[in-house]
């Protein structure tokens, strides 16, 4: 079978796995044996999530909300020359990084675990099914939420939560279908695989945020002194 994939056939395969994840894994995943495609499959997805993430700075630095003591009310203001106060360079380099990262610390743990339950997997395919299952929680959160959240603010939340949630079970379907455990222990070894991967998740975020404050401060101290 030829190995090579048109461009368009990864926009394909993408909108296949998320509207019938079960037929995509039995019809598009064999395009995903070689590492090469599950590798530009990740690079792709990582960067539309660098853009998106990268026009959602820009908008939101750009967007100043300031409280006007005339009207008692909060006005929007579009501040341009705000522009050149981002680190474009940090901002993208970040953003690609980190879910280029997840994508394949998803399927080094699956690979890992499934070693040490000695199954034979290719791991260009747990590559391809990382990269698929984690698409709906980067729609929920980057473009979904916050949509919701300009008409409703606490729908934010549940819009999120219900794109991590679509990501949590086409991971679980999808390492299933890959891996074949059989009985209690697919159960054991996805709550294992999955529960490292939270935890991870959660030390990461809690890093960034505590990075992220850190500088702040350090901003703020440097223009008071």
């Amino acid at each position: 079978m030829n190995d090579k994939i048109l461009f368009v056939e990864y926009f394909s395969s993408i909108v296949a796995f998320l509207l019938k994840p079960f037929t995509a894994l039995k019809e598009k995943l064999n395009l995903f044996n070689e590492f090469k495609n599950s590798a530009i499959l990740a690079l792709i997805v990582s960067g539309i999530t660098t853009v998106i993430n990268l026009l959602t700075s820009m908008f939101n630095v750009i967007r100043v909300k300031s409280f006007d003591w005339s009207s008692g009310d909060y006005k929007t203001t579009w501040v341009w020359d705000n522009l050149t106060e981002l680190n474009y360079i940090e901002i993208i380099g970040k953003n690609f990084l980190i879910c280029l990262g997840v994508i394949f610390a998803i399927a080094v743990v699956y690979y890992i675990a499934s070693l040490i339950v000695k199954k034979q997997v290719n791991f260009s395919r747990l590559v391809a099914i990382s990269t698929f299952a984690i698409i709906p929680a980067l729609i929920s959160s980057l473009i979904l939420s916050p949509l919701a959240s300009v008409i409703w603010i606490q729908l934010a939340m549940p819009v999120a939560i219900i794109g991590a949630m679509y990501t949590l079970v086409l991971l679980y379907e999808g390492m299933n279908h890959e891996i074949k455990l059989e009985g209690d222990i697919k159960y054991y070894f996805n709550c294992i695989c999955l529960s490292i991967l939270l935890i991870a998740g959660y030390y990461l975020c809690v890093n960034l945020v505590i990075g992220s404050i850190t500088s702040e401060l350090g901003d703020v101290l440097e223009i008071f002194s």
